[in-house]
């Protein structure tokens, strides 16, 4: 059995709330496509994978969609094309219009990379849809249609990270990246001819029409290779010929869809080396880093608490995606990288917390607390304080009380005292500001496990034992 390579990324994650914290590209912490705006903005392929899917150094060719089922072997299987795969296959379609790179992440258990990953999570790079199609799924007896899409990266000017090394870099020139729009027919058609542009819109009046002065036997693609696009004879919808087998309509509603040659076995069904080694010269927007730019620590008035500061880091050194896990700043996840970046929030101003009080006595709440009639009620004032007394009787024997509870609220002025809320407020700032306090998140499900999620605030706790949802290793009071 062959031994395969290690490779690292150079941006990566050992948890995918790491990653999703870290970058804009991906956050989707369930499913492998992640959209924002309804575009596709990340896919991640990992373990599940389906017929023909392919990585080589330039493109990627990956299923959208869900629908799996396990069968009597324990196997995940498609059995049918999935609920939510029509608004992924629109999330992929807007991204290819606007012509929006897509970032693809390589997880460890995918299954047909040549090499290990070093970790669970690898960006691979920014990569431009270039075709979405419908196929169907020749691994299974259901024959359930699917959705794929084919990625090529983006800036294929420099090296493939994951690409092996005896495989040499490509520097095809390819298609032009932006389409023209027909005046006959209003749609959209790719420059795939050097000569000249033409629609190749079946239906249109204009389509393969030409200068005088080009014939269409002296045609040559833009990119050296190409699939050859051919248009049905039932629905008139043009399909490039993806298979090494022959060509097939590839539109879904077509009564001729996906149907070949005789003599063709769909089972064994390649795509052509054609239409895998098309290139197009796609150009990355401004803006899109892999690895985006550390947070930036609080300033111009900021408190450190804001959103911004909560978010991930990717390390400049090694590459990886770390959580805000401490409150004094952010710091590698791992033991191998002492990096830090320091950012310890600011003291929380008291005017804050009473403009915050304000905002809350003022609010109207539409169902108002009140106790039930066998329950005392007695409100006095002690020592500044306003108390609220409850009798809690026996409620089997009403007139007989069980206990008390007491509710003294404090009011501004008693806060203000010497040693009181205010002074112990304070204090804990000082604390939290000049200290390492220990204010820490801590897991709140799968602890240790790549899907581990960490809780929204930072917690410390001192004295006895206690557990809200998640414990906290507890510390003794001085």
């Amino acid at each position: 059995m062959a031994v395969l390579s290690s490779k690292t990324a150079p941006v990566w994650a050992d948890n995918r709330q790491a990653l999703c914290d870290s970058v804009g590209y991906y956050k989707a912490h369930e499913s492998s496509m992640y959209t924002n705006s309804k575009i596709a903005r990340g896919i991640l392929i990992n373990k599940h994978v389906s017929v023909r899917d392919m990585l080589s150094a330039e493109v990627v060719i990956t299923t959208i969609g869900g629908g799996r089922k396990k069968n009597d072997d324990g196997v995940y299987v498609r059995t049918e094309s999935g609920t939510a795969t029509e608004s992924l296959v629109k999330a992929a379609i807007a991204a290819k219009e606007q012509y929006l790179p897509v970032a693809v992440i390589l997880g460890d258990q995918y299954p047909l990379a040549s090499f290990k990953p070093n970790h669970v999570y690898n960006v691979l790079d920014f990569f431009s849809i270039t075709d979405i199609w419908s196929e169907v799924d020749t691994s299974t007896s259901e024959g359930v249609s699917i959705w794929k899409v084919r990625l090529e990266k983006t800036d294929r000017s420099t090296p493939s990270w994951w690409t092996p090394e005896a495989q040499p870099t490509a520097s095809t020139p390819g298609f032009p990246q932006m389409p023209r729009t027909c005046t006959s027919c209003n749609t959209d058609s790719n420059q795939i001819f050097s000569q000249a542009w033409t629609c190749l819109n079946g239906r249109c009046d204009a389509a393969f029409v030409f200068a005088s002065n080009i014939s269409v036997q002296d045609l040559t693609f833009a990119s050296p290779c190409a699939a050859h696009l051919a248009w049905c004879r039932h629905c008139h919808e043009g399909s490039k010929t993806i298979f090494a087998d022959g060509w097939t309509c590839l539109n879904k509603t077509c009564e001729a869809y996906f149907e070949f040659p005789a003599g063709v076995v769909k089972k064994s069904l390649t795509y052509s080396e054609n239409f895998l080694q098309e290139r197009t010269n796609n150009v990355l927007p401004a803006g899109f880093l892999l690895k985006p730019k550390l947070p930036g620590t609080a300033a111009n008035g900021s408190l450190g608490t804001e959103k911004y500061m909560r978010v991930g880091m990717v390390c400049p050194r090694c590459g990886c995606c770390s959580r805000r896990k401490f409150w004094t700043g952010w710091a590698y996840e791992a033991s191998d990288c002492d990096f830090v970046l320091e950012a310890k929030p600011a003291p929380y101003p008291l005017s804050h917390v009473h403009a915050e009080e304000d905002r809350t006595s003022k609010m109207v709440f539409s169902k108002p607390w009140t106790a039930t009639p066998q329950i005392l009620q007695k409100t006095y004032t002690a020592n500044g304080y306003t108390a609220e007394q409850y009798l809690l009787p026996d409620p089997i024997k009403n007139s007989v009380v069980l206990g008390s509870v007491t509710v003294f609220r404090s009011t501004r002025a008693i806060n203000a005292e010497v040693g009181g809320p205010d002074d112990m407020w304070l204090n804990l700032l000082h604390e939290t500001a000049t200290d390492n306090f220990g204010l820490q998140r801590n897991p709140a499900i799968h602890p240790n496990h790549p899907s581990e999620k960490l809780t929204r605030h930072f917690m410390q706790n001192w004295g006895a034992p206690y557990k809200f949802a998640v414990a906290v290793a507890s510390n003794a009071l001085q």
